[in-house]
């Protein structure tokens, strides 16, 4: 049956990370992707008076936006997981291991962990995978025991001696291996907690080399890369690293200093982790010269960006499979707070491994990847955007809706096809690619217009900065709503620009100004988009251009994410016509 297991399961999207409050460290974050990106579930509590489980915390489900769902009770709860064919969630409640199916969020009859509550995982490919879970005494002797989701025979894994406690398993997608942590009983142990691996046979063996350090010395937080090699988190209190393994060779690489609670987008282009300044359990200062926050490293280029904009403790980063969002719990007086942003727009779209953004010269890890993000959008041989690459969202036969998730509200906008076929496809291009999230309403102007189309990325502002597209006649004029690609006096000077016409400007059409789409709902919001008008925008585009657009504008609004809705069109339109008013 372990034979069975090793060769046949796959990671699951379940990450680890550190609690908040005081400092316990855990083998599972409390946030959890559904397999597709379009849902996560969170455990939300203050106090954490045992590794993984929260007292009387809410589980609650959201959307990929960070709206709720779904409010599934209060529980003494932890380690959210859900299946790889996301048609069940698990998690840990009340002492025992609660399965939801999805649709409807129907309760199943619970496991009891007998006291255990330390982690569970689902193991398996979609369509054949089990419950992974621990059983037992909490620190001393629990085992890891695997059974199908709905009931059936449990099997227990061994583990080095019998009263070690094994937790938080894991798996690899490359090569179905399986790894996990080892809470030893051995007062003269090296580490309290180390990881352990299977051999062919199932004997466990320890993967991480043994660490003379004092007792508070752990091993956590593991997790596997998609190329087969294993994250993990190393350290004491105020003292953390993320350490790489690789289990072809057994070669442990300091991966990101000064950094804790791994986590990996499903591609492995991107890592998210925390680092803190805070004082622990025995109130020592630990005062980093790197700022606390989220962070996130694009492993492509090693460049990093710091994500949470608040001073305040921030937690358990997880990166949703398609790695677009990153979901984080922060602590807003005193009380765990749902974060959910658009990583791309920080990060960009991601480099081709052979455009100019990446240096061949570097000694630096790169993640196996066959093609870019975005596919067909790199020019092989240059490294350069190819402004007639596809959108990868499906696009109605006459009309798109794209939504632009802002600071100040959501806007829909309605794209025709048929009034201007390339402004439409540059757009579902621009909007696919990531390029609109986080970009800042630059020139916000009574009367006239609100403009954006500078990226929160100086690197996509280069790659797109020459990507000029011809012009085309002007079918639909610019009228309150509608809206059109900025251009300069040049012919066929249209690149990534975009404004909406807060009145009658057709005083623009003459000059080749030609809408492509209308504002279908959120006019409300275009309107009270903060006013501004910042002229420097060759200074916006490069590198600290958003920031100091930010120390002039504090107030300006921005877009959150830009996204092209599938499925039938919104049912609304906007109070009243956008045209008429």
């Amino acid at each position: 049956m372990l034979h069975r297991l090793i060769i046949s399961t796959i990671l699951c999207c379940l990450l680890p990370a550190v609690v908040f409050a005081n400092g316990y460290d855990t083998y599972s974050a409390p946030i959890a992707w559904s397999p597709d990106s379009s849902e996560l579930c969170v455990i939300q509590g203050c106090g954490w008076p045992q590794p993984q489980i929260a007292s009387q915390a809410s589980v609650q489900i959201y959307d990929e936006y960070g709206r709720i769902q779904y409010d599934l009770g209060s529980w003494d709860a932890g380690s959210p997981s859900y299946s790889p064919d996301g048609k069940y969630l698990a998690v840990i409640a009340n002492g025992q291991a609660q399965l939801f199916i999805r649709d409807g969020y129907e309760a199943l009859d619970p496991v009891d962990l007998e006291g255990s509550g330390l982690d569970l995982a689902f193991v398996g490919r979609p369509d054949e995978y089990e419950l992974a879970y621990s059983v037992g005494p909490r620190f001393y002797g629990a085992s890891l025991v695997i059974q199908q989701p709905e009931g059936g025979n449990e099997t227990e894994l061994p583990k080095p001696l019998p009263g070690d406690s094994a937790i938080s398993l894991r798996q690899c997608s490359a090569d179905w291996r399986m790894a996990f942590l080892l809470q030893s009983t051995d007062p003269g142990a090296p580490a309290y907690e180390r990881v352990y691996g299977f051999d062919d046979d199932g004997t466990p063996h320890q993967l991480t080399r043994p660490q003379l350090r004092p007792d508070d010395y752990h091993e956590s937080n593991i997790c596997f890369m998609p190329d087969g090699s294993l994250l993990f988190q190393r350290g004491g209190w105020g003292d953390w690293h993320i350490f790489r393994l690789d289990p072809s060779t057994d070669r442990e690489t300091l991966l990101v200093p000064d950094a804790q609670q791994p986590s990996v987008s499903g591609d492995g282009r991107l890592i998210a982790f925390t680092r803190r300044s805070y004082a622990d359990k025995q109130k020592v200062e630990y005062d980093w010269e790197i700022p606390p926050g989220v962070w996130v490293r694009d492993l492509a280029t090693d460049q990093e960006w710091r994500i949470s904009d608040n001073e305040n403790e921030a937690e358990h980063p997880v990166l949703s499979p398609d790695g677009r969002r990153l979901a984080w719990l922060q602590n807003m007086e005193g009380e765990p707070r749902l974060m959910v942003r658009s990583v791309i727009g920080f990060t960009g779209v991601l480099g081709h491994p052979d455009s100019p953004s990446h240096d061949e010269g570097a000694e630096e890890y790169v993640p196996q990847m066959d093609e870019p993000l975005i596919e067909g959008a790199y020019d092989d041989e240059l490294g350069e955007i190819d402004s007639t690459a596809e959108p990868l969202s499906p696009k109605a036969m006459e009309i798109s809706y794209v939504k632009f998730e802002c600071t100040n509200g959501d806007i829909i906008f309605a794209v025709h096809h048929e009034w201007n076929p390339l402004a439409a496809e540059r757009f579902l291009t621009l909007v696919n690619s990531g390029y609109y999230d986080g970009a800042p309403w630059f020139r916000v102007i009574d009367g006239f217009v609100a403009q954006c189309g500078i990226s929160a990325d100086p690197r996509l502002n280069r790659e797109w900065d020459e990507a000029t597209f011809p012009d085309e006649e002007v079918l639909v004029g610019n009228t309150r709503g509608m809206v059109a690609f900025g251009k300069t006096g040049d012919p066929d000077s249209r690149t990534t620009h975009i404004y909406i016409n807060y009145g009658d400007n057709s005083r623009l059409d003459e000059k080749g100004f030609s809408a492509f789409a209308e504002v279908w709902q959120g006019m409300d919001v275009a309107d009270g988009l903060f006013r501004c008008e910042y002229n420097d925008q060759e200074g916006l585009a490069a590198e600290g251009g958003l920031a100091l657009f930010r120390e002039m504008f504090p107030e300006a609004d921005y877009i959150r994410m830009a996204t092209v809705l599938g499925g039938d069109p919104p049912a609304w339109h906007p109070e009243g016509d956008a045209a008429e008013e």
